[in-house]
């Protein structure tokens, strides 16, 4: 599936300049920070594209997840057997923002090379919850 845009192979992520030093101290204090207008329409409708791509031609790892009913669709690792989402990864601006993420502060040592980095080593595609997901409400 064609990228949203030309990209080149081995070009950097998009940038994500829309991550300021508000949103590091955010994440260092909280442990979790919302990161808004990361994906332009674009990107957008790219990962709703390789979605629909995917639901119609499944893999065999989403068999057990789908044949519950729980999920019009369920895969983890997504990104190993559809190289549209790890072209998501690579080259989306969600990259950029994970990688800055890294300067949160957490590990200010960095690597042995004083470096930062991100591995994604999972993810999980589901689509169409048909019972919802569980969230915790507070009883009164």
């Amino acid at each position: 599936m064609a990228l949203p845009y030309p990209i080149a192979p081995g070009t950097p992520p998009e940038p994500a300049p829309m991550v300021t030093q508000e949103h590091l101290d955010t994440l260092r204090r909280d442990g979790v920070v919302h990161v808004k207008g990361v994906l332009s329409e674009e990107w957008i409708t790219y990962l709703r594209d390789i979605t629909d791509w995917q639901i119609e031609n499944p893999h065999i790892w989403a068999v057990p997840g789908v044949a519950s009913g729980l999920y019009d669709y369920i895969q983890r690792s997504a990104w190993t057997t559809n190289s549209g989402f790890s072209d998501f990864l690579y080259y989306s601006p969600v990259a950029s923002v994970l990688g800055k993420m890294a300067e949160c502060g957490w590990f200010p040592e960095g690597d042995e090379r004083g470096l930062h980095e991100i591995r994604v080593s999972t993810d999980l595609l589901m689509v169409n919850p048909n019972k919802g997901f569980k969230i915790g409400r507070a009883h009164v």
